[in-house]
């Protein structure tokens, strides 16, 4: 287990899908990162998933969508909260979920 300072490396990403079901109560984003002129792509998985939200106040549609920031916190009894900022404050994703696998890896806070 890694723990939230795995998801420094998704800063500045671009999030080519977002996949929500909600039956299945998981959120699957597949960001690539672009580092040192080597793409890669990295499959983040939240299961469990709680709550969901999504806001913008921002003109588009965009050509991409940038992942600037993504900040975890353990929220009791909740679970872990993400919040996803998307270019800046004014367009973010907010998820609460039990748990999230970054390349199939279980992300922990401890």
């Amino acid at each position: 287990m890694a723990g939230f300072s795995a998801f420094d490396e998704l800063w500045a990403g671009i999030i080519e899908n977002i996949e929500l079901d909600i039956v299945g109560q998981t959120l699957k984003m597949v960001i690539k990162v672009v580092e040192s002129s080597q793409a890669n792509t990295r499959v983040l998985e939240c299961r469990g998933l709680s709550e969901f939200r999504y806001h913008n106040s921002m003109q588009g549609p965009w050509k991409y969508a940038e992942l600037t920031e993504l900040h975890a916190s353990w929220t009791e009894p909740s679970g872990i909260r993400l919040d996803f900022v998307l270019w800046s404050e004014d367009a973010a994703i907010m998820a609460v979920t039990d748990s999230i696998l970054l390349d199939e890896k279980t992300i922990s806070p401890y």
